[in-house]
């Protein structure tokens, strides 16, 4: 299975998710479904940011797609995170610089950088 960015996943409305992801679905507390905060320009906001990477990753894991254990570990932290109830407003700017750190390694996997994570998948 090769990766898929971000981009992939929320731009391809024909694409149907894989279980038990559904693009209607909320998205956690945020109050917006998981579509709405791929369409949600991220403007520095940390908490989208992390999302927009999230997403994808999760996305590609449940299609088969392998994480090595670094990026296992973030998707984990972020889940944790995201179930603690956090809001778009949890992060002004400047601020959740964790989060944008997580977001950065999921980044690199989504885009089949990581070392040990499968290859991206030219769409």
């Amino acid at each position: 299975m090769r990766l898929r960015t971000q981009g992939y996943w929320s731009n391809k409305p024909g694409v149907v998710w894989p279980a038990p992801y559904d693009r209607n679905a909320p998205f956690f507390s945020s109050g917006l479904s998981w579509q709405q905060i791929l369409d949600s320009p991220v403007r520095g906001n940390a908490y989208l940011i992390l999302a927009h990477q999230y997403i994808a990753a999760v996305r590609n894991r449940a299609a088969g797609a392998s994480a090595p254990a670094g990026v296992q570990n973030k998707i984990n932290a972020a889940t944790a995170w995201f179930q603690s109830g956090v809001t778009l407003s949890t992060c002004g700017p400047g601020e959740c610089g964790l989060q944008k750190t997580w977001a950065g390694t999921l980044d690199v996997y989504n885009n089949g950088q990581y070392p040990g994570a499968p290859k991206h998948c030219p769409d």
